[in-house]
């Protein structure tokens, strides 16, 4: 499991070269990096649910 913050920087330095490629109208550059955005977003909202889940598991409602 990558590190969630390692995961938002990701997401931030892609959208950073997006921009430059949009920039140099390099469309297809500009879909890569789009879909590595939504690629590391999904994983890491799938890391932020299991931290979640392991900090407050079911069973506490259950038997307090």
């Amino acid at each position: 499991m990558t590190s969630v913050t390692q995961s938002l920087y990701g997401i931030s330095l892609y959208a950073q070269a997006a921009c430059g490629k949009i920039s140099a109208n390099q469309l297809d550059q500009v879909r890569q990096y789009l879909d590595d955005i939504q690629n590391t977003a999904q994983e890491s909202l799938a890391d932020m649910r299991l931290l979640i889940y392991e900090l407050r598991p079911p069973i506490l409602d259950k038997e307090g």
